[in-house]
């Protein structure tokens, strides 16, 4: 037991490092870039040895462990998310019109490289002054 709790301590800061951080703000589109390192180092050592590297990966994207969308695959909402792959390891995934409700733990999990991305995207909502629009109120009274 003892052994466990202090291999999960070595490891807590790589576990928790590995999240990138996105803060937006509301009613914006927000663009999340997934790289695949182990698809770019494989297709490298592929290349020099083989030359015939498979480029079919299965990608899914994640929002709080609910599936949204993956490559060759419709989106659970398609006004929602919409996805881009640039090359065989780096995905996009754009999600439109960001709400409050769109915060959460997102993840590109590639099932074919056995490697996965997080990404904590924070939603900030937009503030109404209210004592401004009470000073506009009594202007006109």
């Amino acid at each position: 037991m003892f052994l466990f709790l202090f291999f999960l301590f070595l490891h807590i800061s790589t576990i928790f490092s590995s999240i990138e951080i996105i803060k937006v703000r509301e009613n914006v589109n927000v663009t999340i870039t997934c790289h695949f390192n182990r698809i770019k180092s494989k297709i490298m050592m592929t290349d020099f040895f083989e030359n015939n590297f498979s480029s079919e990966n299965i990608i899914l994207w994640y929002k709080d462990d609910t599936q949204v969308i993956g490559v060759n695959s419709i989106s659970n909402n398609p006004k929602k998310y919409f996805l881009n792959q640039l090359n065989i390891y780096t995905y996009q995934l754009t999600i439109i019109n960001v709400q409050l409700e769109s915060s959460g733990l997102y993840r590109c999990q590639n099932f074919t490289a056995k490697e996965e991305n997080h990404f904590q995207l924070h939603v900030i909502g937009m503030k109404k002054n209210f004592f401004f629009s009470l000073k506009i109120i009594s202007f006109f009274f």
